[in-house]
């Protein structure tokens, strides 16, 4: 009888203390979300300006079209999310779109987002947690390569001449000329490689790590690198382009939506280098809606609209695709087990 008492009482306070835990994070969230977009300096600004912007005829249609591509977005990562997570645990699409979700709502106000991988992993049971956090390496990974990737061959094309149109008008470029950016295609050239070549050879990263001696008795968990087929590792790695080529467009949808004239072939251009520029950049979460403004205005500056149009469109993407992502995933937290049950609980 005393057993059961204790167990039940344990029980209890699990449950308290998770939902205090869920509380706090959906706070967080919120709060993080409701500053950026109605308390920092400039917002009633930007609101006025974001107001005027709609009124431009079709601004509307574009914004709701990106808008209407947020859940294929998502609904792409949450596709990768299940080819990874089933090797460990039988899953289904909309449980994999709720750890996504709860993911993007922790992300959001941890630094570089690091935090996603913990959304993510509440989705699975308590034994296999520490394998999803590593699965969510690897998704993480692939969508790295292909940023990289779409950044570095933008930065080439915008800096070669070949691009039509282009005559090298972004500020970046009155420092550098397509001699001089050699060493730097280099190094990103490198780069990429490098996290290709390791991305590709994962299955065979277990029995690598299996070999060193202080990392034997982690081995249960690194293994599940060695689930992997070179297929599916290629199949989520075209998951990732097909995800960042959807982003790219709604990024550009929502700049015409904000009076910038962009073409779109242009745009396929610009925005994977702005998100190089991004990726490279240290950052913090907490920073990033303001540092993503600033390193559009600085690689598009007033080339195709003014800078108050550029920094508009990239707040107008990150509520988008983060904010309203968050606030459903702040709802999809209380759905989760965050320590593990006993059966007289």
């Amino acid at each position: 009888m005393i057993k059961v008492k204790i167990n039940t009482t344990t029980g209890s306070w699990k449950k308290l203390l998770s939902l205090h835990i869920k509380l706090l994070i959906a706070g967080l969230a919120l709060g993080f979300i409701y500053y950026e977009l109605f308390e920092k300096p400039g917002a009633e600004i930007s609101w006025s300006e974001f107001q005027s912007a709609l009124k431009q005829p079709g601004a509307w249609g574009l914004l709701l079209l990106s808008i209407a591509l947020m859940p294929v977005n998502w609904g792409v990562e949450s596709i990768k999310w299940l080819i990874l997570a089933k090797k460990i645990q039988p899953f289904t699409f909309f449980r994999a779109l709720g750890g996504v979700l709860s993911g993007v709502t922790v992300g959001i106000f941890t630094p570089n987002r690091t935090g996603e991988f913990a959304g993510r992993v509440l989705y699975l049971e308590p034994e296999h947690r520490v394998q999803g956090a590593l699965i969510n390496v690897i998704a993480s990974w692939s969508q790295l390569l292909v940023t990289l990737l779409a950044g570095t061959t933008a930065f080439y094309l915008l800096n070669s001449n070949l691009t039509p149109g282009f005559n090298g008008q972004l500020f970046l470029f009155d420092y550098l000329t397509f001699a001089s950016s050699w060493p730097i295609y280099w190094i990103l050239g490198t780069l990429v490689a490098s996290l290709a070549l390791a991305y590709f050879r994962l299955p065979k990263l277990s029995g690598w790590l299996k070999r060193v001696g202080s990392l034997q008795k982690f081995h249960r968990y690194f293994r599940v690198f060695g689930y992997y087929r070179k297929r599916e590792l290629i199949g989520v790695f075209l998951l990732s382009v097909l995800r960042y080529s959807i982003f790219v467009f709604q990024y550009w949808l929502v700049f015409r939506a904000m009076g910038v004239e962009l073409p779109l072939f242009m745009g396929y251009l610009l925005i994977p280098f702005i998100y190089l520029g991004m990726t490279l950049l240290p950052t913090i979460a907490l920073a990033e809606p303001g540092l993503r403004g600033a390193v559009a205005m600085g690689i598009v500056g007033d080339l195709y609209g003014s800078s108050v149009s550029v920094l508009l469109a990239t707040l107008s993407i990150w509520a988008i695709n983060l904010a309203v992502p968050a606030l459903v995933g702040s709802l999809l937290l209380f759905r989760t087990r965050i320590f593990p049950t006993t059966p007289n609980e």
